[in-house]
């Protein structure tokens, strides 16, 4: 496989074929060979405009690891201070709708108009 390096080499042989009379010359050669100059000097600015972006791209996930990294650090810190830092809840805390056995009975009786049982405790 050829690199650029191997372009005036090539170049070279095929203008000793051309002195030496065993291939003819094409009007395209001259105008192929200007072409393969300029290539090589786009060449080294793309290479550049390419480390350039690949540098550019590098710092863009390298911040924005970090940024995950911070977030997942204060939920973790979110989660530490709801669970550990004292927001426990000792036994069933009751709602405003909790009833003892004996409202509900009786609640019922009024509703239903049934007699209400009595429970024991």
């Amino acid at each position: 496989m050829s690199t650029n390096e191997d372009l005036p080499r090539f170049i070279k042989m095929i203008e000793d074929k051309i002195a030496s009379k065993e291939v003819r010359k094409f009007k395209a050669f001259d105008t192929t060979k200007k072409k393969v100059k300029m290539l090589d000097d786009e060449e080294e600015e793309f290479k550049a405009e390419q480390e350039k972006s690949f540098k550019e791209l590098t710092n863009a996930i390298m911040l924005r690891t970090k940024e995950r990294s911070s977030q997942f650090g204060n939920f973790m810190e979110l989660l530490e201070q709801k669970y550990i830092n004292g927001n426990k809840k000792k036994g069933k805390q009751k709602s405003e709708y909790d009833i003892d056995d004996e409202t509900f009975e009786k609640i019922q009786a009024e509703r239903f108009g049934k007699k209400s049982k009595k429970v024991k405790k």
